[in-house]
């Protein structure tokens, strides 16, 4: 199992309170409300209160904060009504009641930015921008956070500022900008250290060791860790301790300090026993029993893996389950019992069906791969090695995708933090020309000269201002210029790459390892299906550049339609075979046509791979040929795979443009293939295109225009397909 797959990222706030001591301040509370003649008072403490029983009983939490609200609505206390909007808001959250959560805390902003009090526009924002970012809605969230943070040089609570760096900082790390995420939460650090306030730095100390896990930096992971580890200790939070031992754990077991990595698993093991925490219980158990299995001491590593196998079938907690079978069947593997293991990754397979964690099953491919190798059953060892390639492509594709998104965050990062200033600008003339008009409806009289001077001043305020916001908008200008240009350039580089790493990778994986592949029994014609498949791409790649700007010269000559088909079906035979396929062909006879007979052999190459590619196991490929009216010869290649999307069925016929993944993690075009095909289908004065109206089922259609098209004059007319002979309509192989 890979480190990165285990890791316990804390990116939220963990609270652990002390049950008397919130009762003690309960009870004092509950005297002052009481007790104090002042409404005002009253109010805050009722707020105070309910954030008290916030997560503790949030049914008195309503209750007190729904009075307070009453109270500062009725005597227009507007700092305490929207406070309590923003703890409704909270609330409501918890509850998952999202609409009214976020109507109570827009409620609350407004509220404190009509009584021009940051501190409470501050709060709102910044719990909106907290749960957009759980939602996954970042746009939303960056809005809201920037916002807030524009507003910071007039709030005085530096533990609310902390917060908001915080969250800031899980925005930036949930989009990929790591770098970003690490320069927010070292602010918040600091302030943190400058407050003496452990809870937070505890929190924030671990998660900037795991992110600077995740950049391969140890030294300073194990740093802030260690950091972390020393301020739970000394809190006494149990459970903060817990997790991060555990995620010390996992930098030492990737270190290989076996003896170092067991020590903090067996102390996170025993907090978690005495909290009652199986799940956390079930994956310190699964860890061990890994290190035990990489140190080769494989009693210790059945019994920890077993124990947690125990544990996370009676949590039924499926993907868990998968990984602790596939631990075992390492542990099988690598004590000579391929069978044994086959087993235990068998129902691990099972598990894994209806979920989509690609780390968990390039790994379980990549060991029945191992096993399979171990059993001489080389054919489905060869399709356990395809498959782990795929997933380990698909996580390769997510990083890069998280690459981007970094790269945009910080670009939007960029902008918001200029769209910040100026409107700090804004509030600070805003707040300026407040005390101006105070000023001037005390002494209009008396400072009548003062007043031209300031106008002067404030004239000269706007000119520079506006200076520094022409000069803003064209930096910015020419940083969207920029990046736009290296986007291009990137997109290019990277299109490219993922081409030729997905449709060379398997073909040379077979020729590179042709010595360990020949005692297949298939192993000529999968060398040869190889050959095949790279002399395809080199042919697309340099056709389809040759001919983008040029036009594609067509030798016409008269030619046997089926004979076409026959020899184009010659180059992916291996493939059929090795999927158990059926090839059933839909025609009335043979045409003979007008065309150029290499380049449609080409594109019938293309999409017969593109179809076996999707067709599930001994399913059937339909090739149908018929002649309309008006002389144009229609040829339907249909197969029962996954649909494409409507809107992604032009976009597949575009240079380097794919279609959406499907449930396998597979896309319907490598990006040059069904390019290719269009330029030469266009290049005969033809159409293509596909038909997909559900789910299952795509036909890719192609119409050659009339072109004297003729049928066979011979009725008995026929050809062999690997050795079977086709002369009927809807003959099958």
């Amino acid at each position: 199992m890979k480190l990165g797959s285990r890791l316990i990222l804390i990116l939220c706030i963990l609270t652990v309170t002390n049950s008397y001591g919130q009762l003690q301040k309960a009870d004092s509370l509950l005297g002052l409300i009481n007790s104090t003649k002042s409404v005002s008072e009253k109010a805050n403490y009722l707020n105070t209160l309910g954030n008290l029983y916030r997560y503790k009983n949030q049914d008195s939490a309503f209750k007190y904060i729904s009075k307070a609200r009453e109270i500062a609505e009725l005597r227009n206390l507007y700092t305490q009504q929207a406070e309590a909007y923003n703890e409704l808001g909270i609330i409501w959250y918890n509850k998952k009641v999202k609409d009214s959560a976020y109507n109570y805390l827009e409620k609350g902003y407004h509220i404190a930015q009509k009584n021009n009090d940051y501190r409470g526009m501050v709060k709102s924002l910044n719990s909106i921008g907290m749960y957009k970012t759980k939602s996954k809605d970042y746009e939303e969230a960056s809005s809201a956070l920037n916002k807030a943070l524009s507003f910071k040089g007039q709030i005085k609570d530096q533990t609310l500022l902390s917060m908001l760096y915080n969250n800031l900082a899980i925005l930036n790390k949930s989009q990929g900008n790591v770098e970003v995420a690490l320069e927010y939460y070292h602010k918040a650090l600091k302030i943190g250290e400058e407050q003496a306030d452990l809870k937070g730095t505890g929190l924030i100390t671990s998660n900037i060791g795991l992110l600077y896990e995740a950049q391969n930096k140890t030294e300073l992971a194990l740093k802030y860790l260690n950091q972390s580890l020393a301020i739970r200790v000394k809190q006494g939070n149990k459970v903060g301790e817990s997790y991060v031992r555990t995620n010390l754990g996992l930098v030492y077991e990737n270190l290989k300090e076996y003896d170092k990595a067991l020590d903090q698993y067996r102390k996170s093991l025993n907090i978690k026993k005495a909290i009652n925490n199986k799940r956390g219980m079930s994956i310190l158990y699964n860890n061990m029993g890994i290190v035990f299995k990489d140190h080769a001491q494989y009693d210790s590593a059945f019994i920890y893996s077993n124990k947690s196998l125990k544990l996370r079938v009676k949590l039924k907690d499926k993907i868990g389950e998968a990984r602790t079978r596939i631990t075992l069947g390492q542990i099988y593997l690598q004590q000579g019992n391929p069978i044994q293991a086959k087993k235990e990754l068998e129902q691990a397979d099972e598990l894994t069906k209806a979920y989509r964690k690609f780390s968990v099953l390039e790994n379980l491919n990549l060991t029945l791969y191992q096993v399979s190798m171990s059993l001489n059953e080389y054919k489905n060892a060869t399709a356990y090695l395809l498959k782990s390639h795929a997933y380990k492509d698909s996580i390769f594709n997510i990083e890069k995708e998280k690459s981007i998104a970094g790269i945009e965050a910080k670009y939007n990062s960029l902008k918001k933090e200029k769209e910040n200033l100026v409107l700090q600008q804004e509030n600070d003339l805003k707040d300026a020309k407040i005390k101006r008009h105070i000023i001037i409806g005390v002494v209009l009289i008396i400072v009548m000269v003062l007043i031209l001077s300031f106008l002067v001043l404030i004239y000269r305020s706007r000119q520079q201002l506006r200076e520094k916001n022409k000069k803003i908008e064209q930096q910015t200008n020419e940083l969207a210029e920029t990046i736009k240009e290296v986007r291009q350039l990137s997109e290019f580089k990277e299109n490219m790459t993922n081409m030729l790493v997905h449709d060379l990778k398997t073909p040379l994986n077979v020729i590179v390892n042709f010595k360990e592949l020949k005692n297949i029994d298939c192993f000529e014609e999968l060398l040869q299906q190889s050959g095949y498949t790279m002399l395809n791409l080199v042919h697309n790649i340099l056709d389809v550049y040759k001919y983008r700007d040029t036009k594609l010269e067509v030798n016409r000559e008269p030619i046997s339609l089926l004979e076409v088909l026959s020899n184009a079906f010659k180059e992916v035979s291996y493939l059929v075979d090795v999927s158990e396929l059926k090839i059933s062909i839909q025609t009335e006879c043979d045409y003979l046509i007008n065309a150029d007979a290499e380049l449609l052999k080409r594109v019938f190459t293309n999409l017969f791979s593109n179809a076996i590619k999707f067709t599930p196991a001994k399913e059937t490929i339909t090739i149908g040929l018929k002649q309309s009216a008006n002389g144009d010869i229609r040829i339907e290649i249909a197969n029962p795979g996954p649909g494409i999307p409507k809107e992604q069925q032009e976009l597949i016929f575009e240079y380097f443009k794919q279609g959406d993944k499907t449930d396998d993690g597979h896309v319907h075009s490598s990006g040059l293939g069904l390019s290719f095909c269009k330029l030469v289908v266009e290049a005969h004065q033809g159409k293509i295109g596909v038909i997909s109206e559900t789910p299952q089922g795509v036909v890719f259609c192609i119409i050659l225009p009339e072109t004297k098209a003729e049928k066979s004059i011979n009725p008995e007319f026929s050809f062999k397909w690997d050795n079977l002979k086709i002369s009927e309509r809807d003959k099958v192989l």
